[in-house]
């Protein structure tokens, strides 16, 4: 099982949607991955509880880590799936209570009969049978974890400086290491209690940035604090940087990716893909589709595609000892 961490200190650059279009082509390739919300602001868990029209998910990891749930209660298994006709089924199951929600989904207002450039998606009392008689295009099987909830003062975790305390993410995992092979987990946007307890339980760090200066500065003290992480029973690794929301019609966009590849490909740092920024990202929140399935012929899920792909032979080329 290979643990990994989506990091950066900045908030809305895309991190919460790179685990997701990532973990679901990782998921569409046949992997069994695992999404594990780890920042307070639940945006991770809102996609997929939206997905089935849930509020929240629950038992999280505040419930466990305060008692209140046992780690098999933790997983919500989400299982997204598209046929012709851009039709859409999710289906969740839950091992904490007998929960088991199906939605089905339809384009509706189309004007493109391939696929409007504008989607409205809708929840339709569709007759499960109807799906039975099309042929599945393409699926995917995500298991989610929810950190807690910020407006429920019960979502807390508190943490001392402790050793062990440090550890409670990582001794967690442990009890799912041979369930999954990725392990996706979306840090909070800042240095908060639960950040260095889920870097310490991670292979990796990934590392979504914007070229923008401010984000690039910020490097230096992201990969700082990953040194300071690693020793030997901590051996968290930067597995790479790339670029998110990247407008490359702007001349300043190019000469700042420019400088930043400079800089860092000696290191081998940089990953070649760059995400663009593109209207679609919001369009597959506001649907709770990830993009593998909601799009996957688009420019943004190939783009996701390709990263995805050099993300997999970057860990093939640690695990063989390489640089």
């Amino acid at each position: 099982m290979k643990t990994i961490s989506a990091f950066n200190k900045k908030g809305g650059i895309g991190k919460t949607s790179s685990v997701i279009s990532i973990g679901s082509e990782l998921a569409c390739l046949g992997y069994r991955v695992l999404l594990i919300d780890g920042d307070p602001s639940g945006n991770l868990s809102g996609f997929f509880s939206d997905s089935v029209g849930l509020q929240k998910l629950s038992p999280t990891l505040c419930d466990y880590f305060n008692g209140n749930a046992d780690s098999d209660e933790l997983i919500h298994n989400f299982h997204f799936q598209r046929f012709p006709g851009d039709r859409f089924v999710v289906h969740m199951t839950c091992q904490s209570e007998p929960v088991s929600k199906t939605r089905y989904y339809t384009i509706v207002s189309s004007i493109d009969p391939d696929f409007p450039d504008d989607p409205d998606l809708d929840y339709m009392d569709i007759e499960p049978s109807e799906y039975s008689k099309l042929k599945l295009s393409r699926e995917c099987t995500l298991s989610v974890i929810s950190f807690g909830y910020a407006e429920d003062s019960s979502q807390t975790i508190t943490i001392t400086d402790s050793d062990s305390d440090q550890d409670f993410i990582k001794q967690l995992l442990e009890e799912y290491k041979d369930a999954f092979d990725y392990v996706l987990i979306d840090c909070p946007p800042e240095d908060m209690a639960i950040t260095r307890p889920i870097l310490k339980a991670c292979d990796y760090a990934l590392v979504p940035t914007e070229p923008a200066n401010d984000s690039i500065t910020g490097i230096a003290s992201l990969l700082g604090m990953i040194e300071q992480i690693q020793d030997s029973s901590h051996p968290i690794k930067p597995l790479g940087i790339y670029f998110t929301k990247a407008n490359m019609q702007e001349s300043v966009t190019k000469k700042l990716i420019r400088r930043l590849r400079k800089g860092l490909q000696d290191e081998g740092l940089l990953f070649s893909t760059i995400i663009r920024r593109d209207s679609l990202q919001e369009k597959s929140r506001d649907a709770a589709m990830p993009l593998p399935i909601l799009r996957p012929a688009s420019t943004l899920a190939k783009e996701y595609k390709d990263l995805t792909n050099e993300i997999l032979n970057k860990i093939n080329t640690l695990d063989d000892g390489g640089q």
